[in-house]
């Protein structure tokens, strides 16, 4: 699964119009109707804010056309994100209008563009999930479960120094099963894992 790798802005002017693009991350239509809310919050003397978002949840799709003429502006966007194979991702056009018409085949270009700009400047990231995790052992393994986390690819979120040595970590969710049977076939009982809730990232490719 691959979304948009940054929350990203682009721009360009077609016959006086200018058209802004922009990316977003979404996981739920609650995020993608606050995204575009702040949009025209941020534009609020914009001509049209015109927008769609595929989400995972539900093969949710939505579009928006804002005032331009059906199937100009919002369906355009929503076959830009769905030819790049992107998920939970939105893509809002705002436009300032110049003055001169560009026809219905000229707003379908002229969306299709900003919508693929910006896709293209966001770049793309893989959406993996995280398991979060904390373990607890004596001061006398506390080099080397550092290293052993470092080796397995977690990152460290948080140390605490008690009478034990308390270590927040988060893993990628497929290297999790591993890591632990790894700890626990080497130190026993001497270390103590707990499973915290599993989250997702963004992993922008090179």
């Amino acid at each position: 699964m691959i979304t948009v790798g940054k929350n990203i802005k682009t721009e360009f002017t077609e016959k006086k119009s200018v058209f802004i693009g922009q990316t977003f991350w979404v996981t739920s239509e609650k995020e993608a109707e606050a995204a575009i809310a702040s949009v025209k919050k941020e534009y609020p003397d914009a001509t049209h804010v015109c927008h769609a978002y595929i989400l995972r949840t539900g093969s949710l799709q939505r579009f928006s056309d804002d005032g331009e003429p059906s199937g100009t502006a919002g369906m355009p966007i929503l076959h830009v994100i769905s030819s790049k194979k992107l998920c939970d991702t939105l893509i809002t056009v705002t436009r300032y209008f110049g003055g001169i018409l560009l026809g219905a085949g000229g707003l379908v270009r002229a969306y299709s563009r900003s919508a693929s700009d910006a896709a293209d400047a966001a770049g793309i990231a893989d959406i993996a999930t995280f398991a979060e995790f904390t373990m607890e052992y004596g001061y006398d393994l506390h080099s080397q479960m550092e290293r052993a986390l470092l080796q397995s690819g977690a990152e460290i979120t948080d140390r605490e120094f008690t009478d034990k040595v308390r270590i927040s970590a988060v893993i990628r969710s497929d290297l999790y099963e591993r890591f632990c049977g790894e700890i626990k076939s080497v130190w026993h009982r001497n270390v103590d894992i707990k499973t915290g809730n599993v989250t997702e990232r963004r992993l922008i490719r090179a």
